[in-house]
């Protein structure tokens, strides 16, 4: 009973930071710990690269460590995810092909701190041993998934035409699979990288994602969420032929998705990105002359880039 009550609370804790962002999830902790009786004050929440928290139960050990991980990435401190990563090795079970999906999620989240670095060749490399290892576990749906990273390895180097081969080959397996919300993702990727290597085909872009969008929106992680906000926005005001008329036209659904990225990136403690979401807006509302839109935009660009520079 303890440890079903142990994995419901990471579920849930998972569940508040997928959907709320890594706040959210700290709070969720917190009442997991008093759900299990855990004195914060006998057992403080341990900082990355210190181990497993003491007292806490493998489930919410891991989700504890996921966290570190997902605060760290959106920090830019890739010291400090490094060693959550390490963190959430640490919890798995010494035998080799015990605790394999927690091992697979820390091999996906190295990927993703070899990309926060910069290192976008120790990425790809990370990402296709991660894809080969799902694959020899007989972990299907993680294999579909990681190509989802492998496409995100080879935006990251500014590669969209490899980003695409990962992303169609996501998306058509995740479809065969009836892995719904992996293939929007993947659809969301293919946009991505078609608005990259064809700018001007706007339409056909909006085509692709109808069927995907509401499923994001819906159902999607807040990660997924601003990537989708961040994408349309970028797509309705940097097209090639975008003038004031087509931003006058387009002013009230680029201002709710910037203000919709922007507000998904700050709870995902993404500063950085959120700051370039109330640029974007402030640089919008400026080309159309509306000056106090334009104005609170740019005091919100000077807050959150604030925060940015504070971490």
């Amino acid at each position: 009973k303890a440890c079903d009550t142990a994995l419901a609370l990471a579920q849930m804790v998972a569940a508040l930071r997928d959907m709320q962002g890594v706040g959210a999830a700290r709070q969720g902790l917190a009442v997991a710990q008093d759900a299990l009786g855990v004195d914060p004050s006998s057992a403080p929440a341990a900082a990355a690269g210190e181990g497993p928290q003491p007292g806490l139960p493998p489930p919410l050990a891991a989700i504890a460590a996921e966290v570190a991980h997902d605060a760290s990435v959106a920090h830019g401190a890739v010291r400090a995810a490094d060693a959550a990563v390490s963190d959430l090795l640490g919890v798995a079970h010494p035998a080799p092909h015990l605790d394999m999906g927690i091992r697979m999620e820390a091999q996906r989240r190295a990927v993703l701190t070899a990309t926060a670095r910069g290192d976008t060749d120790e990425a790809h490399t990370l990402g296709g041993q991660l894809f080969r290892a799902c694959a020899r576990a007989g972990m299907q749906v993680e294999a579909v998934q990681s190509l989802i990273t492998l496409a995100d390895t080879q935006l990251a180097a500014h590669h969209a035409s490899g980003a695409l081969r990962y992303a169609l080959s996501c998306a058509l397996h995740a479809a065969s699979g009836h892995q719904d919300l992996v293939a929007a993702e993947a659809c969301l990727l293919v946009a991505h990288t078609w608005l990259q290597l064809a700018p001007d085909q706007l339409r056909e872009v909006l085509l692709l994602l109808q069927d995907a969008l509401p499923l994001i929106m819906a159902h999607g992680s807040l990660q997924l969420r601003a990537r989708a906000h961040a994408l349309l926005a970028d797509a309705l005001a940097a097209g090639p032929h975008v003038g004031v008329s087509e931003l006058r036209d387009r002013a009230p659904q680029l201002a709710a998705l910037l203000e919709g990225g922007m507000q998904a990136y700050e709870r995902m403690e993404n500063w950085k990105e959120a700051a370039q979401q109330a640029y974007l807006l402030a640089q919008v509302m400026n080309a159309l002359g509306r000056t106090d839109e334009r104005d609170e935009a740019a005091s919100e660009w000077q807050r959150l880039t604030a925060a940015a520079e504070q971490v």
